[in-house]
């Protein structure tokens, strides 16, 4: 064998190992805050109290109750007006009732009456609208008949109405049963009065002198 087998077998020189060193713990790298690098007392505080701040709560909504003071002086208003427009409705029917009844008497005038009772009936009807109108003139109505009788209606409805030649078998107080009375004209005439009278007044005597007529031959009724 070759000697060279049996010389002892050399390893490879090996590189050194280089020797630990012992682990250092760094600190872990952070960002630098502004706010923590320059901390003071006043800070914190100022901190603590941002802490506990709270949102700020919106305002609560308008109710509708109690209403302000301009909608209690328009509710008065109103209340005043209608208890007004109430009042005064109530006063204009009471005060009209004897126009609506006498207006109600005269569609229920029978067609079939003579001239004498129609005459009677319509100028008593006509009596009673102008007692119930002016109350306070009782004596004074009652009087009336003939040429001052029309006169006086006239006046107080402030026009001509009624007129002598027209309406003679109805005011003169002469009532026979053959007058040849035109029953719808008169009836015409009395439902126009009724609704056309106004209240008497000082004037009224005065303003009869305005509608002056024929003169008529009268009784009274």
């Amino acid at each position: 064998m070759d000697s060279a087998s049996h010389l002892p077998a050399h390893s490879s020189p090996s590189t050194p190992e280089p020797e630990v060193s012992e682990a250092v713990n760094l600190p872990p790298l952070t960002a630098a805050n502004p706010a923590t690098q320059n901390t003071s007392p006043v800070n914190n505080q100022v901190q603590a109290l941002l802490e506990q701040m709270q949102p700020l709560a919106p305002p609560e909504a308008i109710g509708i109750w109690p209403p302000a003071l301009g909608w209690w002086v328009v509710l008065v208003l109103i209340i005043t007006l209608v208890t007004a427009g109430a009042i005064a409705s109530v006063n204009y029917l009471k005060q009209t009732a004897y126009r609506r009844e006498a207006l109600k008497k005269l569609a229920q005038f029978d067609p079939n009456l003579n001239d004498e009772q129609f005459a009677i009936t319509l100028t008593t009807l006509l009596k009673q609208v102008a007692l119930s109108a002016y109350p306070r003139k009782k004596n004074y109505i009652l009087q009336l008949y003939g040429n001052k009788w029309l006169s006086f209606l006239n006046a107080s409805a402030r026009q001509e109405i009624f007129n002598a030649k027209d309406c003679f078998p109805l005011f003169s107080g002469l009532y026979q049963k053959n007058l040849n009375l035109e029953k719808r004209f008169l009836l015409g005439l009395a439902r126009q009065w009724i609704k056309k009278h106004k209240a008497l007044d000082s004037t009224t005597k005065k303003a009869a002198a305005q509608y002056p007529q024929a003169e008529v031959k009268h009784a009274a009724i």
